[in-house]
């Protein structure tokens, strides 16, 4: 089996390689047009048979498979009532599609839901900006979503407590700009902005701390810092700009007086 797949893939690269350097010398003309469609959609057909043969796990020849699909489809849809922006959802997705199948084909390739999140996500960027508001919603969901990415990881394996940060920090920014595009109190909006990404980060740092200590018992001091902070800026107000450095002067002579 792996000597035809071999024999296909030969083939395939004396043809194309043949064929471009006709076309260098001037003896076969240039693709146009619909005819680049038809080639990567035969590409596509063939690698899918390749794929099917070497089984599914093999998920590298997947890329020649699902792109050449995408481009294929983005070229029979050209000049149709189909959307740009789709076509580039489907692209884009299609890039991600082999990262989870690489996922589920070996436990050990837990790394690959990082590209496949992160295309995936990317990828549908264009879908939102078709809708009414999309707009507004492309960094939220941008953020959240990459802060989903990073919850998945962290839940293939807990041994792992670095995505607990990302994640973290991913999803306080995508709440910051979540509740900036909202309509708050004029006088209340800058201390909940403050406070909540404050709050958010201490939360993150908190939950790495009780669930990987000792470990991470390092994690305690930012996320009681950061819960201060929050506290401060949500009760202080304007006064907040007087007392971070003053409570930042009192933590680091805490921490001085400390160490000895």
């Amino acid at each position: 089996m792996k000597t035809s797949r071999n024999i296909i893939l030969g083939l395939v690269l004396l043809v194309v390689g043949g064929y471009l350097l006709l076309q260098n010398f001037g003896i076969v003309p240039e693709l146009r047009g619909s005819a680049w469609t038809y080639v990567f959609a035969a590409a596509s057909l063939l690698f899918l048979l390749i794929y099917v043969s070497a089984g599914w796990r093999e998920w590298g020849w997947l890329f020649p498979v699902t792109i050449g699909a995408a481009l294929a489809f983005g070229g029979f849809t050209e000049g149709r009532s189909i959307n740009g922006e789709l076509v580039g959802s489907l692209f884009l997705w299609s890039i991600a599609v082999p990262f989870w199948v690489a996922r589920f084909a070996r436990r050990e390739n837990w790394w690959a839901v990082i590209p496949a999140g992160v295309l995936t996500v990317i990828g549908a960027i264009p879908v939102l900006t078709t809708l009414r508001g999309g707009d507004e919603l492309v960094p939220v969901v941008m953020m959240y979503g990459l802060a989903l990415v990073f919850v998945v990881v962290y839940l293939q394996n807990r041994g792992q407590w670095w995505p607990i940060i990302p994640a973290g920090s991913l999803a306080a920014v995508g709440t910051v700009i979540l509740l900036a595009e909202s309509r708050l109190p004029g006088n209340w909006e800058g201390q909940l902005i403050g406070a909540a990404l404050f709050g958010l980060m201490a939360l993150t740092f908190g939950l790495l701390y009780w669930l990987h200590r000792p470990e991470t018992g390092w994690a305690r001091y930012p996320a009681i810092v950061l819960a201060i902070l929050a506290a401060v800026t949500l009760v202080a107000g304007p006064a907040a700009q007087y007392v971070f450095p003053l409570l930042m002067i009192g933590i680091g002579a805490w921490l001085l007086i400390r160490r000895r």
